[in-house]
This record gives C-alpha cells, sequence and structure tokens, in this order.
C-alpha cells in the first residue's frame, strides 16, 4: 500500500469501565461504565486505583496503526498535564469494504494514578516513530471527585 493512502481511523466510542470481557457467544460485556470515579472513604489524593479499562471503537482507517490510550488531567487554568499512556496496540489493519465496520479494543491503564480531583482525558492516539498523534472523533472524560 502507498504509505500516502493511509488514512487514520476515527474514534467512534470510547468509555472507561471496571472491565470488559466476551460472553461466549461473540457479544461484549462491559462492567460498570464510569463517567465520575469517588475515592473510598478515607483515601486521599493521589490516589491509586489497581485497574482501570478503557473500552473504545475505531472505524473508517486506511492502513495499519499503532495505537494507544492517553490520560490527561485537564486543569482550571485551561491546560492539560499528561499523566501516563497504556500500552502499545500494534497493526490495527483497515482495509477494503471492513474498514467502514467499528473495531473494538479494549485497553488496560494499570495502575491509574490521579493527583488530584477533577477532570481527566482519555483520548486514543496513533503512536508512530515521531510520537503521538491524537485520532479524530470522540474522547472520554472521568470525573474523579475525593
Amino acid at each position: 500500500m502507498n504509505p500516502a493512502a493511509r488514512v487514520p481511523p476515527t474514534v467512534r466510542l470510547i468509555f472507561a469501565c471496571d472491565s470488559v470481557a466476551g460472553d461466549g457467544a461473540g457479544n461484549i460485556v462491559v462492567q460498570n461504565p464510569r463517567t465520575h470515579l469517588r475515592l473510598p472513604a478515607g483515601a486521599t489524593f493521589p490516589f491509586q486505583v489497581p485497574r482501570l479499562s478503557v473500552y473504545f471503537q475505531l472505524v473508517e482507517g486506511l492502513g495499519s496503526f499503532d495505537v494507544a490510550v492517553e490520560m490527561w488531567r485537564l486543569v482550571d487554568d485551561g491546560t492539560r498535564r499528561y499523566v501516563g499512556t497504556s500500552p502499545l496496540i500494534r497493526s490495527i489493519g483497515f482495509t477494503g469494504p471492513t474498514r467502514m465496520i467499528p473495531q473494538p479494543r479494549v485497553e488496560v491503564l494499570a495502575p491509574a494514578r490521579f493527583r488530584a480531583p477533577g477532570m481527566y482525558e482519555l483520548r486514543v492516539v496513533e503512536v508512530t516513530a515521531d510520537g503521538s498523534t491524537p485520532l479524530g472523533g470522540m474522547k472520554a472524560i472521568l470525573r474523579v471527585m475525593a
């Protein structure tokens, strides 16, 4: 394939959850989708969650892509602070007519560290030798509360 013909996929859906599993019949079972996270009684910041799953679907790409999930803390002054990146998911391929069918993926941020209460953004990025580039489409926001 001509490298110039590559088209990065779009993030059709993304959210944080406790876990994702198959039910044995080809269906995906998402456990406890999250829009917010409350610290347990008595816990203080910085706080670490042993495991946070991120479910996402990619669609409409052309070519093969390495991707990861990045987490950023959104700060009140309008800036963002890098928190961490998931392990790399290698060679997600989009070819022919199947490139229009959403490709579901799950990535685990383990552990997920939260330095302060507030809003945290989860986004899927394409990873290349030159760094990472956010993919177009949805991003997830996770509100972390004390």
